[in-house]
């Protein structure tokens, strides 16, 4: 068993390597960094929680293989132990107890992504507001629990499930381009209409940055990656630059 401080270390490691190529997970890691001491190694658990269960759904072409990953971390948080071998398993658990948070947000954001293995089509908007909120929203909404100490409703659910919705269009509307199979399953979503989940992406996120506007300081940070919702929508190809990424963050957190 890995001691905290190495447990915590890794998690921080693998934002730092993941994030080299990924956008929401740099966002993530840059944004935890202007957290609370208290508060950041645990904003850096979550992430690297969610960058490892997003990446199970994203690299694996073996549905059988996907969820057989996707089940472990199933059973590892029902137990809530023996995480030995494991030190983002054994820093997700330590987050868990230690900041109060709902086990059941880990296991909807886990089933989300068991659905990403498969082309179901998203049948409607009722459904894909679920999707992004069980993966991106919940994420912004257990920032904020951590933000406020954990053990303790801070408000602000509509704001998070705003964020979840622009957070999530932004890399559904980066990644369709590149995936053919994406771009079938959001289909009777989009329909014809290319731009219409760029302007959703772009709705949610103004109703969101009003909605958090109204919420204590502390917890800005949880929303510190909505920067980069509007640079990498309206980009006509490809994604913006990691040094962009950086100032957007900076930029935004410099409000605070």
């Amino acid at each position: 068993m890995a001691s905290p401080d190495a447990a915590y270390g890794h998690c921080e490691a693998l934002l730092r390597a993941e994030g080299q190529t990924r956008p929401p997970v740099r966002a993530q890691y840059l944004a935890s960094l202007y957290a609370p001491p208290s508060a950041r190694r645990h904003l850096q658990a979550l992430a690297a929680f969610w960058q490892e269960i997003a990446g199970i759904s994203a690299k694996i072409s073996n549905v059988m293989a996907g969820e057989i990953r996707l089940q472990y971390w199933l059973e590892l948080l029902a137990k809530g132990a023996d995480a030995a071998g494991n030190p983002l398993g054994e820093a997700i658990l330590a987050t868990i107890a230690q900041m109060h948070l709902p086990k059941s947000a880990f296991t909807d954001m886990i089933e989300a992504r068991i659905g990403d293995l498969y082309d179901d089509p998203m049948p409607d908007l009722a459904a894909l507001e679920h999707y992004c909120g069980a993966i991106y929203g919940a994420q912004v909404r257990l920032n904020t629990l951590i933000l406020a100490g954990g053990g303790r409703d801070p408000g602000g659910a509509a704001a998070c499930g705003h964020a979840g919705m622009a957070l999530g269009l932004t890399e559904i509307i980066q990644q369709m381009p590149a995936n053919a199979a994406l771009s079938a399953k959001m289909a009777p979503v989009a329909g014809d209409d290319p731009a219409k989940l760029r302007r959703l992406a772009l709705e949610h996120l103004h109703a969101a940055l009003a909605a958090s506007r109204a919420l204590p300081t502390p917890l800005a940070v949880a929303f510190l990656p909505l920067a980069l919702v509007a640079p990498r929508v309206t980009r006509p190809i490809g994604d913006i630059s990691p040094l962009r990424q950086q100032w957007c963050i900076w930029r935004a957190a410099a409000r605070l």
